[in-house]
């Protein structure tokens, strides 16, 4: 996205802006409707982010979203675990 927060002096249409674009890129990548197990290989890439999300969702066959939701889910159970290692 080439345009910058601090460049709107409207919070509103800089939120319009995010959105319509975040929206473009979510229709943009691999969709389904069946519910597929998280494999341990799919997890691996997802934390790697060697490709953007939306290559990887037509690699693994899985929405732009669904990425995005499980690499923040993984991050905060690997946080919790090791909070509660110490």
């Amino acid at each position: 996205m080439p345009k910058r927060k601090e460049w709107y002096k409207d919070k509103q249409k800089y939120l319009l802006h995010k959105n319509r674009h975040r929206n473009k890129n979510y229709n943009k990548g691999f969709t389904t409707k069946a519910y597929k197990r998280w494999s341990w290989s799919e997890i691996a890439q997802i934390l790697e982010r060697k490709i953007t999300d939306r290559e990887l969702s037509f690699k693994i066959e899985r929405s732009v979203q669904a990425i995005q939701h499980k690499r923040q889910r993984t991050k905060q159970s690997l946080w919790d675990y090791e909070k509660e290692k110490r």
